[in-house]
């Protein structure tokens, strides 16, 4: 993942109405000095340690609690678009707006070194240079401050979904976590059925599709995969039932878990 150099500083985006593709894309950059944290946590298969976590009460995204003489998680607040590093007795903050992320991670460093622990392994975490969006901030540019509109439209997306997930995670009676996974910057729990698995999750856009949506995704992919009641499937690159935004009449927390319920259903029953 090419973060670049901090010798090439590009000025504030030049954007008058912030679009949710920006703001999305800001909030997957932010994420990653908490990725970088998740280096201090012990590897688990498939990388599954470099997860992130969804704070539905606090409303913000944090790294699993690090273990040191005094354990901490790093958080990011989209709300205030800034960083902290939390212990029992002590907290760091660093506001992002008009930083680069070289100064994100420098910042972590410094907090890092105060604290007593080793600052070598805060490298960012090695991405596809195909599959992780480019933006400016990768050449040094700096963060702006979310507009509230589409802040706080990207804040309740990701809780729906979180508290969606956590139902159907109930609902099927499995233990599986959800996680927040800094590479592709979805909201996801995977559950296995023997050779088989089934991943359910939100992602705010990508690739893909540009604006945020539902899936689930089946592995071994379906060959005659069975109708949908809610949305479509989906079978450019990867195959899953999947719901947009714009499909979506309301997108509350029970549309999305309606749309879950019926798509693993579906995918069952193919």
């Amino acid at each position: 993942m090419p973060y670049g150099s901090a010798t090439l500083l590009l000025t504030t985006l030049g954007i008058k109405k912030m679009t949710l593709t920006e703001a999305r894309l800001q909030l997957h950059y932010a994420l990653q000095p908490l990725a970088s944290a998740t280096n201090y946590l012990t590897p688990e298969p498939e990388a599954a340690h470099t997860a992130l976590v969804w704070n539905t009460e606090d409303l913000c995204i944090q790294t699993k609690q690090i273990e040191a003489s005094s354990p901490f998680v790093v958080s990011f607040d989209p709300q205030i678009f800034s960083l902290s590093v939390t212990t029992a007795q002590d907290i760091f903050q660093f506001n992002l707006k008009h930083k680069t992320l070289v100064d994100a991670f420098n910042w972590l460093r410094m907090v890092f070194a105060e604290m007593g622990i080793d600052s070598n392994k805060l490298l960012p975490l090695s991405y596809p240079t195909y599959d992780f969006p480019f933006h400016p901030l990768a050449l040094g540019g700096i963060f702006v401050l979310l507009e509230d509109e589409q802040k706080m439209t990207l804040v309740q997306l990701f809780n729906q979904s979180f508290l969606a997930l956590t139902d159907i995670v109930s609902t099927l009676g499995k233990e599986a976590p959800i996680g927040l996974y800094p590479h592709h910057f979805d909201l996801a729990v995977l559950f296995h059925y023997g050779e088989s698995s089934i991943g359910v999750g939100f992602s705010p856009g990508d690739r893909s599709y540009d604006r945020p949506y539902w899936y689930v995704s089946p592995y071994p992919y379906p060959q005659n995969p069975s109708p949908l009641m809610i949305g479509h499937w989906h079978t450019q690159d990867w195959t899953g039932a999947v719901m947009t935004w714009e499909e979506g009449a309301k997108t509350t927390e029970e549309e999305i878990k309606q749309f879950f319920t019926t798509a693993i259903k579906s995918v069952q029953n193919s």
